[in-house]
């Protein structure tokens, strides 16, 4: 999420594109507010300083984060793909007066997509993968902060992030597909399943990986009325610590009016 930092798309006739875009630096609990918080450090914040009541961080980025893709269509299959990429560097102690980890960080993730429409059916699809992705976009708490132990054992929460005190990186691969059938001009049936798995080089982290899937139903009532229901199936199976996460099935009804 970049919120309102500068950002610059160029698009070309032919279908390139190319984006130039400014990091957000820190964690969480920064985002909503850069004018006050319990630090009293709120000049700093979105600029590349943290300091949290137990450390300090010091961000300093390198480069804006850069996306290069390019969009087109062939025939009854439209297309695209292309590739992101974000370096900064961390500085990390765990009080003022401790010695800092340094470290530089590159992240990076190549995406291909695309949908084929075959009327009654189209198939769309998403194939990804990457490393460092969850420090792709921001730079997260989760880069640096641990669960509750210290640098020297502690884990990323999140097998995406790069590992700042072990200096591992982590790699991401997935991907999702859709199938969608036109009943008639008022009913459409989908089905979708995603599937992702991270994993952070770091001796001992396991494998955190999600899957995802749901069917439903699109019934247009009236011109400006439609009915969705659907159910919905989430495997979170491991995190990076190797412990299992929820399973979730939920099923429901959406209704959409647009005028």
């Amino acid at each position: 999420w970049d919120g309102r930092y500068g950002q610059v798309k160029v698009t070309l006739n032919n279908g390139l594109y190319f984006d130039v875009m400014q990091p957000r630096v820190g964690a969480a609990a920064n985002v909503t507010s850069n004018v006050t918080n319990a630090n009293a450090l709120a000049p700093y914040q979105q600029t590349g300083n943290l300091n949290p009541a137990i450390a300090v961080t010091n961000y300093n980025t390198v480069m804006p984060k850069l996306v290069l893709g390019y969009e087109g269509k062939l025939d009854k299959w439209t297309f695209g793909g292309g590739g992101a990429l974000n370096i900064y560097a961390v500085e990390y102690s765990t009080t003022t007066a401790a010695t800092p980890v340094k470290t530089s960080i590159t992240s990076y993730l190549l995406f291909f997509h695309g949908k084929v429409d075959l009327a009654p059916v189209e198939f769309s699809y998403n194939i990804f993968g990457g490393q460092n992705v969850g420090d792709l976009m921001s730079s997260g708490a989760s880069a640096y902060v641990t669960n509750g132990g210290t640098p020297t054992t502690a884990t990323p929460s999140s097998g995406a992030y790069y590992d700042v005190f072990n200096k591992k990186d982590a790699t991401t691969f997935g991907g999702w597909g859709q199938i969608g059938y036109t009943a008639n001009d008022k009913l459409k049936f989908f089905a979708a399943a995603s599937y992702i798995v991270d994993k952070n080089s770091r001796a001992g982290s396991s494998q955190d990986a999600r899957l995802a899937t749901f069917v439903n139903a699109q019934y247009q009532v009236s011109k400006y009325f439609k009915i969705v229901p659907e159910i919905d199936y989430i495997d979170d199976m491991k995190n990076a610590a190797g412990a299992k996460e929820p399973k979730i099935l939920a099923a429901g009804v959406k209704w959409e009016m647009n005028f």
